[in-house]
């Protein structure tokens, strides 16, 4: 049997190095990248005061839509912001700190969170987060989170905003009787699900770091959250934060589902545990960007995709140089040139071989790949 690097090799590499050539010389890559984190953000990017997460006009719509959302279900007790996150990889030779591979609409859903280099040199944990959770046959949650550079259980943060999420929505979906009565929503009626949902996760975290014996504030737990809900009618999103989310549609073209929220200088985000829950009018954005943002796909796609930012050098057009403006942009595009690639090598081993696969891919398929410091969050799901 062919070695799985050797796979690599001769179907992936010759394929994506040949589609990356120009977008490789237009790409901004840098030696010097933060080794701190690349999701630092500055005291004047984000309101620090806080609004009263109970009053229920927080969740009032400009038309006094209210989400029903119950405040008092609860959720069954899990230790998330007091469990430590172990330094330790699952495996030592490929950083692999978090996993998943499952079979789904006849297709399947794969991730991986590994471990960057900088998190090696500094001794560090993983920092990113992701979960994949199949409801019934056709509606599947799926969350990344990335956790701040700067933030002192980083970790935690992450895999609280991930567990949360997925609870609640679960929660939502059953509450709303979406699942039953084949429901698809409106925009306006998911940003009214979606902020509620990123503010009870808020408000919970919040809670649980009062409680802990350590001296401990929220933002010691900052972290993104990317949300993605796959349904038999199409795909609803939400985000706080940077990172990608994307879908290859009927048409075969690769479409973005999401703007990261970054501020004017580099590096500079906002996270889940940030203070964009201040009554604003308008509402609160960074970079131009509303907080949270969500996003509606009509139709199932044949794929879908969410990542952490360290891997947006190699999979999307994000730092590419405008002649005309004299300076890089951001298209904020899949990049097709790795992304089907990726894809057809996945399709072409087996269900046992397409971890290793993907991981060998996301850890040496292309330059940026190798070169990057930062960990690396990819969750991909494909739909036959």
């Amino acid at each position: 049997m062919i070695n799985l690097i050797e796979k690599v090799t001769s179907f992936f590499k010759n394929q994506v190095f040949q589609n990356t050539l120009d977008m490789e010389k237009n790409k901004s890559i840098s030696n010097d990248f933060d080794i701190n984190g690349s999701d630092v953000i500055e005291d004047d990017v984000v309101v620090t005061s806080e609004s009263n997460n109970d009053n229920p006009s927080n969740n009032i719509s400009e038309e006094g839509t209210v989400s029903t959302l119950s405040e008092n279900v609860k959720i069954e007790e899990i230790p998330i912001i007091s469990d430590s996150v172990s330094k330790n990889d699952i495996d030592e030779i490929n950083k692999v700190y978090l996993s998943t591979l499952q079979s789904c609409d006849n297709g399947y859903v794969i991730g991986a969170s590994i471990r960057g280099r900088s998190h090696e040199l500094h001794d560090t944990p993983c920092q990113d987060y992701h979960i994949f959770e199949k409801v019934i046959d056709g509606w599947y949650i799926l969350a990344v989170s990335d956790g701040a550079g700067s933030a002192k259980y980083a970790a935690r943060g992450a895999k609280a905003n991930s567990t949360f999420s997925v609870r609640l929505v679960k929660q939502m979906l059953m509450e709303k009787r979406w699942i039953e009565n084949e429901y698809f929503p409106t925009e306006l009626e998911w940003y009214i699900e979606a902020r509620a949902i990123f503010e009870r996760i808020k408000l919970i975290i919040r809670t649980k770091v009062s409680e802990l014996e350590e001296e401990s504030v929220e933002a010691d737990f900052n972290a993104t959250l990317l949300l993605a809900i796959v349904t038999p009618k199409g795909v609803l999103t939400a985000h706080i934060g940077d990172g990608r989310m994307g879908y290859l549609s009927d048409d075969d073209e690769w479409k973005a589902m999401m703007t990261p929220h970054k501020g004017d200088e580099a590096n500079q985000t906002i996270f889940l545990q940030s203070g964009w829950t201040s009554p604003m009018v308008p509402a609160f954005k960074l970079g131009g960007i509303f907080v949270p943002e969500i996003t509606i796909v009509r139709g199932m796609p044949k794929a879908i995709v969410l990542m952490s930012d360290g891997c947006e050098r190699a999979s999307w057009e994000c730092s590419i140089m405008d002649i005309e403006k004299g300076k890089f942009v951001d298209n904020n595009i899949p990049y097709k040139g790795f992304m089907n690639p990726l894809i057809e090598a996945l399709d072409s081993c087996s269900h046992e071989d397409r971890m290793q696969l993907f991981v060998d891919i996301l850890n040496h398929g292309t330059t940026a790949c190798e070169r990057e410091l930062d960990d690396k969050t990819m969750l991909l799901a494909v739909f036959k």
